[in-house]
This record gives structure tokens, sequence and C-alpha cells, in this order.
């Protein structure tokens, strides 16, 4: 057993839930598989010997991929592989604000944001700057005729509030949150984790995976291919797979021509950004 996690895992009644623990996404994009163009050869995939492969990998990079530079075919197949394994139940969560009463005050289009705040190393709870910038940056995009949702995960209570009152302050956006009913009664995982960890964290998951729009993430040193920690990962990658699919089915029923998916806007280090 691995005693660090205690108390939300337990290996002697199989019948309470356990916290499912990924391990981190080091080399999600293998030799560039999911990012380089497919040509006809297979010079540049020599592991693809068979044209029937390099055409399934053409075909699914041609469905996956939107205004950007090639990461979303990464987020959409992990977000694939996660949706075929597991099933995220939003029955169990209770938002502090209600999505049904937001989408009710106003017909006009509404974008969906998640704002996923963590606090690596000695950064304390009050630390907000970089979030600060990315929603000055996020402001200034919208347009008075559409509203914006912001869904906002964290692990401590500080930080929930600070975000919350920020939102307000420097965006037109409403924002939610899950409603906590339980912290931890130990430090869990690590120092750099708050009360909210473990079980917090899927809670918050199933919540903001109903964003389709944007991510705020801050991550001060940059992973390649510009792809985001594995935390904040899993939650971007079951966004794009369901954001895909729905645009596909979209323009499918109403008998449009196809058109690109839609960008989505992303602040990873607002100070590295434009």
């Amino acid at each position: 057993p691995d005693t660090t996690t205690m108390p939300y895992d337990s290996f002697t009644n199989n019948h309470i839930n356990r916290l499912l623990r990924p391990g981190q996404q080091y080399t999600p994009n293998p030799a560039g598989v999911l990012t380089t163009q497919v040509v006809n050869t297979t010079k540049n995939f020599p592991y693809l010997s068979q044209p029937s492969n390099l055409e399934r990998l053409r075909r699914l990079q041609s469905i996956c991929s939107g205004g950007g530079d090639g990461v979303q075919s990464v987020y959409f197949v992990y977000g694939m592989m996660l949706e075929s394994l597991f099933t995220v139940d939003p029955g169990l969560l209770t938002p502090s604000f209600s999505w049904e009463e937001m989408t009710t005050r106003s017909s006009s289009e509404t974008r969906t944001y998640v704002l996923h705040s963590r606090h690596t190393g000695s950064h304390p709870d009050d630390y907000i700057w970089p979030e600060h910038l990315c929603l000055e940056r996020l402001n200034n995009t919208q347009t008075k005729d559409v509203n914006c949702h912001i869904y906002v995960m964290t692990d401590r209570p500080k930080t929930l509030q600070l975000l919350n009152r920020e939102i307000s302050q420097t965006t037109a956006c409403t924002y939610s949150s899950v409603s906590r009913n339980h912290t931890s009664s130990t430090v869990s995982f690590s120092k750099e984790h708050g009360p909210f960890a473990g079980r917090g964290y899927w809670q918050d998951l199933a919540l903001s995976i109903r964003a389709r729009n944007g991510m705020i993430a801050f991550h001060m040193n940059p992973r390649k291919y510009g792809l985001v920690r594995t935390s904040s990962a899993l939650v971007r990658e079951l966004i794009e797979f369901r954001r895909v699919l729905e645009h596909h089915h979209e323009w499918q029923d109403n008998n449009d021509k196809v058109v690109a998916v839609p960008s989505f806007w992303e602040c990873r280090n607002p100070w590295r950004e434009k």
C-alpha cells in the first residue's frame, strides 16, 4: 500500500471507492506520431510499414485537427482512451453555482472555460498572479454579445475564494466550482497538495470537463509540444475528445459542409505567451 495517499485508498474492503492514481505522461507523443504530418511514404514513420496503418493515422489526424499546432491530436487520442476506459458520473457533483440556472439567464451564446490553479513548490495559497494575468488576456478576447462561464479547479480553499473574486473583478464571466462537503484529515500526497486533493480532484474534473472553449492552467516550465502537466492534461484530453465529437456530430446533422474544429484558447504562461 502507498501510505502517502491515505485515507483515500483502501486495500482491505473491496466495496469502498479507491483513488485512481495515473502516472505522469512523460512521452504522450512518441516520435511525434500524432503531430507529424503523414506523407505517402513510410520514411518518417518506418514502424508503420503497412499503407493501411498510415491511412488510419492520416484519418485520425484529420478528425481531430483544429486551429493550432497539432497538439489537439495528442489530447484527442488520450481523451478517447480515457472515455473508453472510465465513466465520469456528473450526478455525484453539487456545484456551488447551478449550471442550469446560469444557462437560463440568457438565450445568447455562452463560451465556457476551465481554470486549473496548481501550487507547485513553495507558492503560497494566495499566489494567483499568473491566473490574474491570464484572466486579463481572456477578458480582452470576449465580446459583449457572448456570455462567458469559468469552471474553477483548485485544491485549496483560500485559492478558490480569491479566484472567484478575481473572476468577478477582472472579467464579465460567471463561475462555478464544486461544493465541498469533505476535506482530508491529514496532509495528502505531499506538501504541495491542499485539503481538496485526491477525491476532490476527480470531483473538479467531473465538473470542469464541461468547458468547450478554453483553459487557464499556469505552468512555469513548458513541456515538449506545448503540452500541459498531467493533472491539467487529463481535463484537457477529455474536453478535446468531447468537443471534437460534438463538433462533427453538429455539422453532420445540419448537412453542412465540413469545417475545421474551432480553436481552443489557452493560457499556460502569461509571461511567455502573447
